[in-house]
């Protein structure tokens, strides 16, 4: 599976877009596009900055908690996109 259709939610001319933690751009990804992956800002420990994945999963929110205006949760944080595919595979097998 690979994710397309990725939306710029900062571009490059934004003063966050260097800012660690903020979510640079979004997809939704796997069967029925149930999970929400977002390419966030780090810091790594050698002082550069990257982008790293954070995955929210729709199926741990209801419909009546989302109609009361509640968001999927994030399931992960700090993810390289090999672990992303890793954590949908599995998610996406579990019954």
């Amino acid at each position: 599976m690979r994710a397309t259709n990725w939306r710029v939610l900062l571009t490059s001319r934004d003063h966050n877009f260097m800012v660690k933690g903020h979510a640079l751009a979004v997809t939704l990804y796997g069967p029925q596009s149930r999970f929400a992956v977002y390419e966030v800002r780090t810091l790594e420990a050698d002082g550069y900055c990257e982008t790293r994945y954070r995955v929210h999963d729709a199926a741990q929110v209801s419909d009546a908690e989302v109609r009361a205006g509640k968001s999927a949760p994030a399931i992960a944080h700090g993810l390289t996109w090999d672990e992303v595919e890793k954590l949908v595979d599995e998610a996406v097998k579990r019954p």
